[in-house]
């Protein structure tokens, strides 16, 4: 009698096992075998339905071996519903295309598919930074795959791996979002058949790795510190930079890098009203989020500070950058990196405010929870912090930029109750 290899019972039922073959296994991974139950306890039965998916999976490892078939469509085509006990086809095999389309990326390699994915759309420094970093991750964590090999597998695999090592929630959703996109762009232009990650659900991020806003009494105690009240100017704050970009941050919205990276024409007016221009360009090595510019309206408050006599000062003295201390000090930096790390310790070493995760990026949460207890408008304020919009009558603009008076009359609404700066006024 035959020997059946890929059978064997559990309570009186019969199930299908067999191992993915040793050279096969690099494009199946994480998975190792096929085991599910045939949902019978007749031998016979057993055993037809076992030569039926052997052959299914003959066919199945000889297309890979041959390269008929790409090895991100190695679809499991046997599925088990445990809650019946029973085997599922998940689709006719006659139904699986024999051949997929041949790659047509210059190289199957991650960094052509970076690289196509740029071309695309203009991406910023950071952006492409991290898509480095997630491509080195995944060969160290996952394998030396082409993009053409890599599967669903793969990409769980990396999860899995990055949890484990204590890679933050927040962290492996951006680096998963990364490959995706430049999954999706390749596809969406017929240089790869599938996208691995298609299908991928974001992991939940533990309220501890949310933003929080200022509380009034912190802001209290930040502006009554010693570089707002007695000129303290420590060499990590890099001069005025440590007196306004925390200014900027808390009436405007703005992210560290948008406010490190003003240059001294990128501040005017329009009809009386004042404004600086945060915006993109290539030439200087500038990015934004969003890759769009915007204009952002100065609170009335920040004049009242002086904030424009500091502006023409620097003008006089021909600087071109606003905060002309700030350096890029690595390759794919920004001006505000170092910058960051002396704001984080002033404010947890020498403050003790030690319940905010990112020191500066809270100062964004503060102005838009401030901005609605204040009643601006919440369309129009978002366009002021860089956010996307809902309305269609706001999309209509695109990369224009938004009318500078509407945005001014909702940020002279913005008011910090409780908060006394008045020690900073200067007229």
């Amino acid at each position: 009698m035959r020997k059946q290899i890929h059978l064997y019972t559990r309570d009186g039922v019969y199930y299908f096992r067999r191992r993915i073959p040793e050279d096969l296994l690099q494009h199946y991974l994480p998975k190792r075998e096929f085991k599910f139950s045939l949902g019978t306890r007749n031998y016979k039965e057993a055993d037809r339905l076992q030569r039926k998916y052997s052959v299914i999976l003959d066919d199945d490892f000889h297309q890979v071996r041959s390269g008929l078939k790409a090895p991100d469509t190695h679809i499991v085509t046997l599925e088990f519903i445990k809650r019946n006990d029973s085997p599922v086809v998940s689709r006719p095999y006659s139904d699986l295309p024999a051949q997929h389309p041949k790659v047509t990326l210059e190289a199957d390699t991650f960094e052509a598919l970076k690289d196509y994915w740029a071309t695309q759309s203009p991406k910023s420094r950071t952006a492409l930074a991290e898509a480095n970093t997630i491509i080195k991750k995944f060969r160290k964590l996952v394998g030396k795959f082409r993009p053409s090999e890599v599967m669903k597998e793969h990409i769980v695999l990396l999860k899995d791996k990055m949890l484990k090592a204590g890679t933050a929630p927040a962290t492996i959703n951006k680096g998963r979002g990364i490959l995706a996109a430049m999954f999706s762009t390749a596809v969406a232009n017929s240089k790869l058949a599938s996208n691995p990650c298609e299908g991928m659900k974001k992991l939940a991020v533990p309220e501890a790795e949310e933003e929080s806003p200022y509380t009034i009494a912190e802001l209290q105690l930040i502006f009554n510190s010693p570089v707002f009240k007695d000129g303290y100017r420590p060499s990590q704050g890099k001069g005025e930079a440590a007196f306004w970009l925390p200014l900027l941050g808390l009436y405007t919205g703005c992210r560290l890098n948008e406010g490190a990276q003003l240059f001294t024409e990128d501040v005017s007016s329009e009809h009386g009203i004042p404004y600086f221009v945060i915006k993109p360009d290539s030439a200087t090595g500038r990015s934004v989020k969003d890759g769009k510019r915007r204009r952002v309206p100065i609170h009335p408050d920040l004049v009242h500070m002086g904030f424009l006599e500091y502006v023409d000062k620097m003008k006089q003295e021909g600087h071109v950058q606003l905060f002309p201390e700030l350096k890029v000090t690595r390759a794919q930096g920004k001006l505000g990196d170092k910058w960051r790390d002396w704001w984080s310790s002033y404010i947890r070493d020498e403050l003790g405010i030690t319940r905010i995760p990112q020191p500066f990026h809270s100062f964004r949460h503060t102005f838009v929870e401030h901005g609605r207890i204040s009643k601006m408008d919440n369309e129009l304020r978002r366009i002021i912090e860089g956010h996307a919009v809902n309305s269609v009558d706001m999309k209509h603009y695109g990369n224009s930029l938004y009318p500078i008076e509407p945005l001014y009359e909702e940020i002279v609404k913005m008011k910090f109750k409780g908060l006394d700066l008045s020690h900073l006024f200067i007229r």
